[in-house]
């Protein structure tokens, strides 16, 4: 009787239950996940066509697919991002999103890497700072 019972055991699990689990996937594949998303800081210069606009009209993110996290100008941070937040000359913004979009934002608005951060992600927890 137990090997009857041990039979159908083993016919469900090859036949029935290798469908019940969850497909793995590789390391390769995770690690593509983990870098979908990149934060970047990058210098606004005086001849970028961004100064003078708000994040809405910059189309950063319906152009780019681009979240600006945080503006940084002289020696403080914006507290507070809104739609109609301005940019100006010489801020540095805070860019999250896909590696390729950052660089093709960056060589169309004529952006410069900021590769010194301004910021730091403690900076972005503080109670005054609203992440939208």
């Amino acid at each position: 009787m137990g090997l009857i019972i041990f039979g159908i055991g083993i016919l469900y699990m090859v036949y029935i239950g290798r469908r019940l689990l969850p497909d793995r996937e590789s390391s390769q594949e995770r690690q593509a996940i983990a870098l979908r998303e990149y934060f970047c800081d990058v210098s606004n210069p005086d001849d970028s066509p961004l100064a003078g606009q708000t994040l809405v009209e910059s189309r950063l993110g319906a152009d780019y697919d681009l979240t600006v996290v945080a503006i940084n100008r002289g020696d403080s941070a914006a507290a507070v991002l809104h739609r109609d937040t301005l940019i100006h000359e010489n801020d540095i913004l805070t860019l999250k999103g896909p590696v390729e979009n950052l660089m093709r934002a960056r060589q169309d608005l004529r952006l410069r890497l900021d590769v010194d951060p301004q910021i730091e992600v403690s900076d972005l927890a503080a109670q005054e700072t609203t992440l939208i």
